[in-house]
């Protein structure tokens, strides 16, 4: 957290009586912190004794605030109140099967989440100046649609990985309507995504995704303060120019893809909280 290339040493003094336990915090300017990736942070304690611990762990700082109302699925995010929250920017572009993204025009993207008692919700914000939908069908991957990993934990260096997650595809049908293929779950998870809610709509530069998925349908990941998930999340886009389709292209947040790369420690993990009146 530094605005060179160099790793910054943070250090401060501690007393902490016997028996007792102590919270010792380190500020760390917003400006340093990219909200698309995660830190490996080392901690140093050392007491007049001698004694020292070291200690490394991952850490984020994406927050899935609580809903600051109640949302409804319409591909209208007005009702997020998102000018009081922060969007995920998608950090890296994806090439190997062979679309080049031109510009920001071309693909880009930005991520919401929050939630409430009964609901986790996502909501994206697409630009994507050619809009492609040939299926009705899982196929719908082939063109522009979201390629979505959920796992429904959190992680933390040195721990086992539970089995499974949850894997989706989901987007505009070339029928006009939105929906949400489930192909992969978790061990006692429900295998379909029927009962999540979900709307795509077409805007002049793109897209706006949202969709939402009660609790049982993201099992076991409880809607409560302090829970944690991981995710990982592909916007696919292909193109048409002159009557001819692009390769595949798209932009990513977390490992590669859940298909390929299915490896949730390499995921982005988020924390739901309160939030804060803004």
């Amino acid at each position: 957290f530094s605005p060179g290339y160099r790793n910054k040493i943070y250090e401060k003094e501690y007393e902490i009586p016997p028996y007792q336990e102590s919270k010792i915090i380190f500020p760390v300017e917003s400006d340093f912190i990219n909200l698309a990736t995660s830190y490996n942070i080392s901690i140093f304690v050392k007491d007049e004794s001698g004694i020292e611990i070291k200690k490394e762990e991952e850490k984020g700082f994406r927050a899935c605030e609580k809903a600051k109302g109640k949302i409804k699925i319409d591909g209208d995010l007005s009702d997020w109140h998102l000018n009081k929250l922060i969007p995920i920017p998608f950090e890296r572009e994806f090439t190997t099967w062979g679309k080049k993204i031109k510009d920001e025009k071309d693909l880009s993207g930005k991520l919401y989440t929050v939630w409430d008692k009964d609901y986790l919700y996502f909501g994206v914000i697409v630009k994507d100046n050619s809009k492609v939908q040939r299926f009705n069908d899982i196929n719908m991957w082939q063109d522009d649609n979201i390629m979505f990993g959920l796992y429904p934990w959190g992680w933390k260096k040195g721990e086992v990985l539970h089995s499974g997650y949850y894997r989706e595809h989901l987007g505009l049908c070339k029928d006009g309507v939105a929906r949400i293929f489930r192909v992969g779950a978790v061990s006692g998870g429900i295998q379909n995504a029927k009962e999540a809610k979900i709307s795509v709509r077409k805007t002049e530069d793109g897209y706006i995704y949202e969709w939402a998925y009660p609790e049982k349908l993201v099992f076991p990941l409880e809607l409560k303060e302090g829970s944690k998930f991981r995710l990982s999340m592909f916007i696919l886009d292909r193109d048409k120019e002159k009557g001819k389709l692009s390769p595949l292209g798209g932009i990513q947040i977390g490992g590669f893809n859940e298909n390929v790369d299915a490896r949730p420690e390499k995921w982005r993990e988020f924390i739901l909280t309160e939030g804060e009146e803004k």
